[in-house]
């Protein structure tokens, strides 16, 4: 039995979670278009596989939410996930889902996303939690703070932590990602796979020889 490993915004998805977040959060009227631009300027250095600075970003974007409940969050992500974020599984990982749970592997999500939305895209497509970003709640409110940050290396670091729990040695894994962010973990892994990469990504994939995908888009771009 192997493992397969999952990213999740432009891997599992055909876009990227954040970037639907921001607008629905500039609709709501709880981020104004200075932040807003602020922040597609990061989510475009992240794209392209940029990772300097993206901590401290990620860190300012959480600190906007200090004050609200756990349950109100939750609450919101549960109606962004049903409402902009189920219906963007792209086909070809569907197959890739069920090829590997036909196999009898394990199937993992590692994802920079946070625990509210890492949490429902597991329940959705059955698939365990091994690296997210975690949130800080304190006595059920949240502190503005990050927890555990699972960005660029620091994905790695959480799913080597997951992997030791599990007595799982990442040779026998196999990781599907699109972003250059993501390299340290595929040198990690027995057998890396790169879909449909940043440029960045892609010409590592090239020089490494490792196998590129193309799982298609769910419908018209967004």
């Amino acid at each position: 039995m192997g493992v397969a490993l999952f990213d999740f915004d432009r891997t599992l998805i055909d876009v990227n979670s954040g970037t639907l977040w921001l607008r629905h959060e500039v609709r709501a009227g709880r981020v104004g278009w200075k932040d807003a631009v602020w922040a597609t300027i990061w989510f475009t250095r992240y794209h392209l596989g940029l990772a300097s600075g993206l901590d401290a970003a990620f860190e300012q974007a959480v600190a906007a939410y200090k004050g609200m409940t756990d349950e109100e969050l939750r609450a919101l992500t549960v109606r962004f996930f049903e409402e902009e974020i189920a219906a963007h599984l792209r086909p070809g990982a569907r197959e890739a889902l069920d090829r590997h749970r036909e196999a009898g592997d394990r199937l993992a999500l590692c994802s920079s996303t946070t625990q509210y939305l890492a949490e429902l895209a597991c329940e959705a497509w059955d698939l365990e939690l091994a690296a997210r970003t975690e949130l800080e709640v304190a006595d059920g409110v949240l502190t503005g703070r990050i927890a555990s940050l699972a960005l660029g290396d620091h994905k790695t670091t959480r799913t080597l932590e997951w992997a030791a729990a599990e007595s799982i040695d990442l040779t026998d894994c196999t990781f599907y990602t699109d972003s250059f962010t993501d390299v340290k973990l595929l040198r990690e892994v027995g057998t890396p796979v790169v879909v449909h990469p940043d440029r960045q990504l892609s010409r590592e994939a090239r020089r490494q020889g490792w196998q590129v995908a193309d799982w298609g888009r769910a419908g018209p771009p967004t």
